[in-house]
């Protein structure tokens, strides 16, 4: 009995040190049967979520914008500080990524910044400014 024991120990170690070096592949391989991805298509409007605090979704929607795939960039934020809210900073590196001025709708949330908050707010936001096609 002691033998097989000492053969599930060395078993498990082993698999739990091969889980380890190869949990970025593991989780790669997990991530893409879990995410569906759409066809991209030119649209209305590009609505960018906050909370990328890298910058990423704002890089992507510029190069969106810049390739045709839509007609403006939407950014809703809510304020992190007095006078700063992350609809603006988005806007400001949307700029910088050369997406003209007049091409970008900002608005300030008025409801709470949880992820539910701000799809409210996205969808005021989309309805003030298009003509929805239902």
């Amino acid at each position: 009995m002691k033998k097989k024991n000492k053969a599930i120990i060395f078993v498990f170690i082993i698999a739990t040190f091969l889980c380890f070096i190869f949990s970025e592949f593991l989780l790669n391989c997990v991530s893409r049967a879990l995410v569906y991805e759409d066809k991209i298509v030119k649209a209305e409007a590009i609505l960018v979520l906050s909370g990328s605090g890298t910058g990423n979704r704002i890089k992507t929607a510029a190069d969106l914008f810049h390739k045709g795939f839509g007609k403006k960039i939407f950014f809703s934020g809510f304020k992190v500080y007095p006078e700063t809210t992350t609809s603006a900073l988005m806007k400001k590196y949307a700029l910088k990524l050369g997406v003209p001025e007049n091409k970008i709708v900002t608005e300030i949330s008025d409801g709470e910044s949880s992820t539910r908050g701000e799809s409210i707010a996205n969808l005021k936001l989309l309805k003030k400014y298009i003509i929805f096609h239902v």
